[in-house]
């Protein structure tokens, strides 16, 4: 954002309102809100716990103002968990809650969600997925997105919001606990490169505790992640804020067609302009301010958006409340974070207490399906007919042979590509879409 995949289409910027001057057809851009971090925010964890609970209780009780039913999203994790948990101690009636899981155990939530649905005696409904219909579906869905989007949790989502939108029009979703509280793996390495530096202003002594580090790894040693620390901080912000699940720029140029070379860098220019336009002193606090504006702003909250539209069901997300994102984003990152313990330290303590004490321990899951596995049996046949058709080909986007190459190395088993092949996937569906439907 604020750009489409259509040249002359824009989108208004978050916090913002444009005014039409008709008499001069001029079109003025107002920023009325910003989030902003200032962590000066000192209270014992006693306190701050409290006060999380007491905003994300008026949070929850604000969007359940409605004249239609309200269900909740119940994934398994801790922010479902904690709205589900937050509506029940607040609510007369049994909460409507839904989940939805796959054949496959390890992509799937299932247990943990009915642990919270047991807890709290919610009247819970499930949805077990399994890969009949996939692509059908996919095809479907990227029509429906209106510009091209390769989350493979779309699939998911649209499922469950099917469901819930069975049984009530209004739903409560976990979305933003991640990127509010610290929930991914890299907000907790971003805190401790910051406690890293903070510690080792040398760079010289850096880099020898970064060496010793490997040195101990290959002899055995306990691992303290200096070496992790010191690669970060000489990262830039793309670097940073990359998942790792696309192209990078070596790859690209590989893959891109010669017609397309001097765009191989554009997706990392545009994630160093906005790491540099939310630079803070601490690492952590720029990826939390980018993270809001890219993966939050332009993949999850566009997903739900859409997926629960297609079914006439309205989302809400208490999690982005604006006074709990405020008092969020005063707390002391050291209290964030529990001292380097966890991610989303403080939400995961008032899990512990409300429903799950394995919380801890318990590794995070996506929301996603087992579409690595999908993509080598139910799905085979489908990918290689799309990306081996002459229909892409002719596009002259990319380099066939080495989509060819992609797509045998992963049927094969010798590489991993799953996200890159999706991507692909993905983007012809959807060309193959708007060329069905727009309007010459």
């Amino acid at each position: 954002q604020p750009k489409t995949i259509f040249k002359e289409v824009k989108q208004v910027e978050p916090g913002c309102y444009l005014k039409l001057n008709f008499k001069n057809r001029n079109i003025s851009n107002t920023k009325y809100y910003r989030f902003t971090i200032q962590r000066n925010n000192d209270q014992d964890e006693t306190s701050i716990l409290k006060e999380i609970e007491n905003k994300l209780t008026n949070a929850v009780i604000k969007r359940t103002i409605s004249d239609v039913p309200i269900g909740c999203f119940l994934s398994g994790g801790v922010d479902s968990g904690l709205i589900v948990s937050t509506l029940a101690m607040n609510s007369d009636e049994s909460v409507d809650t839904f989940s939805i899981g796959f054949g496959d155990k390890e992509y799937s939530e299932l247990e943990l969600a009915e642990l919270v649905a047991r807890k709290y005696n919610t009247k819970h409904h499930l949805l077990v997925v399994e890969p009949k219909n996939v692509s059908d579906l996919l095809v479907e869905l990227l029509n429906y997105m209106g510009e091209p989007f390769a989350d493979p949790s779309i699939i998911p989502t649209y499922l469950v919001c099917n469901q819930i939108s069975k049984h009530v029009k209004v739903a409560l979703s976990g979305d933003g606990g991640d990127e509010v509280f610290g929930g991914y793996g890299e907000f907790l390495t971003a805190y401790n490169t910051d406690q890293f530096l903070k510690s080792n202003p040398s760079s010289n002594v850096r880099k020898l505790k970064a060496f010793a580090n490997q040195l101990g790894l290959k002899l055995g040693l306990p691992n303290n992640k200096s070496a992790l620390y010191q690669s970060y901080s000489t990262m830039n912000g793309a670097q940073k804020m990359s998942r790792y699940m696309g192209f990078d720029p070596i790859e690209k140029s590989q893959l891109y067609h010669s017609n397309l070379q001097s765009n191989k860098n554009f997706g990392e220019t545009i994630l160093n302009k906005i790491w540099d336009k939310h630079k803070m002193q601490a690492n952590v606090d720029t990826l939390f301010l980018s993270s809001l504006d890219t993966r939050l702003l332009s993949g999850y909250l566009v997903k739900v958006d859409r997926m629960s539209m297609k079914n006439g069901l309205e989302v809400r997300s208490p999690f982005l409340d604006k006074e709990l994102m405020e008092f969020a984003f005063a707390i002391n990152a050291e209290m964030l974070f529990g001292k380097g313990q966890s991610a989303k330290f403080l939400l995961k303590k008032i899990a512990e207490k409300r429903y799950d004490s394995d919380i801890f321990t318990r590794d995070k899951k996506g929301f996603e399906l087992p579409i690595k596995k999908w993509m080598k049996t139910d799905l085979k046949t489908f990918i290689e007919d799309i990306l081996f058709s002459s229909e892409f080909k002719n596009r002259t986007l990319f380099n066939q042979d080495y989509v060819k190459k992609l797509v045998n190395d992963h049927m094969s088993n010798a590489i991993d590509n799953t996200y890159k092949i999706w991507i692909l996937l993905c983007l012809e569906l959807w060309f193959r879409g708007f060329e069905k439907h727009k309007i010459n």
